[in-house]
């Protein structure tokens, strides 16, 4: 699974691990994030030994917090499929 570094919470450097799920037209589900999941936190990326709920609960109580999560992820996927795109052409 592709995994991302972004900061969340206005500031908090986290590694999210995510899954893109490809779209099926013919039954009208577009593609996006399926799933993802906080694997480190911090500046040093200190891997987590369990699920950090108290993060979890941070994000949900902050209003936008998810959706703006799940924009990150989708541009972190996006550039990442361009740049191999990319890489292959040169």
């Amino acid at each position: 699974m592709p995994r991302a570094n972004i900061t969340i919470l206005d500031g908090l450097p986290v590694e999210i691990e995510y899954q893109w799920e490809r779209g099926d037209r013919s039954v009208g589900l577009s593609e996006g994030i399926a799933d993802w999941e906080i694997i480190a936190i911090g500046a040093r990326a200190r891997e987590c030994k369990k699920r950090p709920d108290w993060l979890y609960r941070r994000i949900e109580a902050t209003k936008g917090e998810e959706d703006r999560i799940i924009f990150a992820l989708c541009d972190h996927f996006s550039s990442a499929r361009w740049a191999r795109k990319s890489y292959r052409h040169a």
